[in-house]
């Protein structure tokens, strides 16, 4: 039995890109009237998700609407980082749906294809954790720590940057994923 059961909504530059980063994580899917829902498990974190994807020429206005109904999380899929974009989207989340958690995701044509599965898994991953936090609370989080994405112990080296983005080795961001063992084997400096 799962412990958690988000409904998650993608929004982006470019139903291309969505449609790839969906391809990337779903592992179910169905389509009606230009809004397609997926589906995303995983057993380790105890999370299931139902991704609603409405596309821009949806022909169906109700279903577009319900995809924003009861929304837990948006993830942000675009071509580059953009931030005026960025903000008229989260500018969108908040009139449409409110103040739930968002992540962005950048995926660009020379990323090889298990660089974009791997930060495509990890965004979902990060907008999971910023969900099951704001569950387990059960309350606002509060405006200072809405920013601050938490590290996580793991093989591969992400970032997370001030606007939810994540990129790989971002000088400005916070690790996403960092080695415990280098850290701890290091005598501080002083």
């Amino acid at each position: 039995m799962d412990e958690f059961r988000f409904k998650i909504l993608v929004l982006g530059t470019s139903d291309r890109l969505k449609a790839e980063f969906l391809s990337l994580i779903s592992q179910r899917s169905w389509s009606v009237d230009g809004v397609s829902g997926h589906y995303y498990e995983s057993e380790t974190d105890k999370v299931s998700m139902d991704i609603w994807f409405p596309k821009e020429n949806a022909s169906s206005l109700i279903l577009v609407s319900l995809s924003y109904s009861d929304v837990n999380g948006v993830i942000i899929v675009m071509g580059r980082k953009d931030r005026r974009t960025l903000r008229r989207f989260v500018k969108i989340i908040n009139e449409r749906i409110g103040d739930v958690p968002y992540v962005g995701v950048s995926l660009r044509r020379n990323m090889t294809d298990e660089e974009k599965a791997l930060k495509s898994l990890h965004a979902v991953r990060i907008l999971s954790e910023k969900m099951k936090e704001r569950s387990i609370i059960g309350e606002e989080v509060q405006e200072s720590d809405k920013s601050i994405p938490q590290a996580i112990p793991g093989k591969f080296t992400y970032k997370v940057d001030e606007f939810g983005f994540v990129f790989r080795d971002w000088i400005d961001g916070v690790p996403l994923f960092v080695d415990d063992s280098e850290d701890n084997t290091k005598p501080k400096k002083k």
